[in-house]
């Protein structure tokens, strides 16, 4: 994990924290925020653990790494971004946690895992599909956060779906590795 990360992930969590305690309607649970299960908790657990144990787990496992594997992991954030134009339109602050929520918990670990230096394999084709997904994440965090502070709705909807696009090529490198897109295996001793 980069000190990027970890700063990044360190103000999700205060964001995270913040919006808890905002009382918004239907924010009834920082465990699910805006959407995604455990969000809240998921980022502040990994920025703990982050910053206090070099970020690991028993069996080489990241910290705060959600169960499951990239296809469910794709498939919370395409989740997360349908309906993504319309919410930034009507309440922008929504969209701009939803978004950082879905980069820290879920796209963060399918970089940590599959992407250049990914714990579960380094294939050169899926790391590059990672790292572009990680362009197209930046490039919709962009639109929610512009210089300005005005959301640019137009480019919301291209950017989400752009992303979303990006991910059907990383399953398809995937899938052309043989790995198992429900679940993470790491190799033998947690390591590359």
């Amino acid at each position: 994990m980069t000190i990027n990360t970890l700063c990044c992930m360190a103000a999700a969590a205060a964001l995270l924290a913040a919006a808890a305690g905002c009382g918004r309607p239907g924010n009834g649970s920082p465990a699910a925020a805006d959407g995604v299960p455990g969000a809240g908790a998921a980022v502040a657990q990994a920025a703990r653990a982050s910053a206090g144990s070099g970020g690991a787990e028993p069996g080489g496992l990241a910290a705060g790494t959600p169960a499951g594997g990239r296809e469910g992991w794709i498939g919370e954030v395409r989740a997360g971004l349908a309906g993504m134009p319309e919410l930034a339109e009507r309440d922008p602050a929504a969209a701009k946690n939803r978004a950082l929520q879905l980069y820290v918990t879920r796209q963060e670990y399918i970089e940590m895992y599959y992407g250049t230096a990914g714990r579960a394999v380094r294939g050169t084709e899926l790391a590059e599909a990672v790292v572009t997904a990680e362009s197209r994440f930046h490039a919709l965090h962009r639109g929610l956060n512009p210089p300005d502070g005005r959301v640019d709705v137009r480019a919301v909807g291209p950017a989400a779906g752009a992303l979303r696009d990006q991910y059907d090529l990383v399953l398809q490198r995937a899938r052309q590795l043989g790995l198992d897109a429900r679940r993470l295996r790491l190799p033998a001793g947690g390591a590359p």
